[in-house]
């Protein structure tokens, strides 16, 4: 069995990164945003908190596995999505370039203080609302 590479060292030689989630969110995601690699992201349904903020070939190169008879679809789509990425260098460069602008904007310590800012000022107005309050908490227990 081969030994698995730091990711710092794989952000440091590869020029593209698979990112796979595991049983929870994938929290190397915010590393790579910040890398100088392209990231070709399996699309998942576990989400970090800015995930819903990231989008689709402007951030990441997306990647879909398709399940046939429980079976993936032995990896055509992931190479598709290298292949384009070799023939595309202009729109790949961009690709990591709105990267490391999303992780400076949102993931640096700056933009994670302002998000909790943010996150504790409206958690803060829910409790001097009671009825704003308990609406929200019907809304989510009905869903």
């Amino acid at each position: 069995m081969t030994p698995s590479l730091p990711l710092s060292h794989q952000i440091r030689d590869y020029k593209y990164i698979i990112n796979v989630d595991g049983w929870c969110g994938s929290k190397r995601m915010k590393q790579l945003l910040a890398s100088d690699s392209a990231i070709l992201n399996l699309v998942s349904w576990e989400e970090e908190w800015y995930t819903p903020l990231l989008v689709p070939g402007k951030h990441y190169i997306p990647v879909r596995f398709k399940a046939h008879d429980q079976f993936l679809d032995n990896g055509t789509e992931l190479i598709d999505r290298l292949l384009w990425a070799q023939e595309h260098p202009e729109e790949v460069a961009k690709i990591v370039q709105h990267a490391k602008s999303f992780y400076s904007f949102y993931l640096s310590q700056r933009g994670e203080q302002c998000f909790a800012v943010q996150l504790l000022e409206e958690y803060s107005r829910l409790l001097l609302d009671p009825w704003r309050l308990q609406t929200l908490a019907s809304a989510i227990g009905s869903s």
